[in-house]
């Protein structure tokens, strides 16, 4: 991986909509920062959820760009539905846990 470009990544969890009398839990790690314009960025946050009722929902969805918490830190927020598996889906949202605030997360003159 190259080391320039990976500044940081989030922690999350949630639990999922609770539908068909269950639900499930997505934990994980997001992906490397993604460039947005503002010299802000996003981030992936893709996985599969606990297996429960017999069966697990994938998931992939892009988070919004940074929130700002304190001095040096910040989140974002993330929503999405998981697909479909036996004949339902889930819904979520949630915030990624804190992660250092850099007004550079990337590097764009890497090539």
């Amino acid at each position: 991986m190259r080391e320039k470009y990976t500044k940081h990544v989030h922690a999350y969890g949630t639990r999922v909509s609770f539908v068909r009398d269950h639900d499930h839990l997505m934990l994980g790690v997001s992906g490397t920062p993604r460039p947005l314009s503002g010299n802000d960025h996003d981030h992936m946050i893709s996985g599969r959820t606990t297996f429960d009722a017999g069966h697990f929902h994938t998931y992939s969805v892009s988070t919004g760009p940074s929130v700002r918490i304190w001095h040096t830190q910040h989140i974002h927020y993330y929503e999405g539905e998981t697909d479909v598996a036996l004949e339902h889906k889930h819904s979520f949202a949630d915030n990624t846990e804190r992660a250092p605030y850099d007004t550079s997360p990337y590097d764009t003159s890497y090539d």
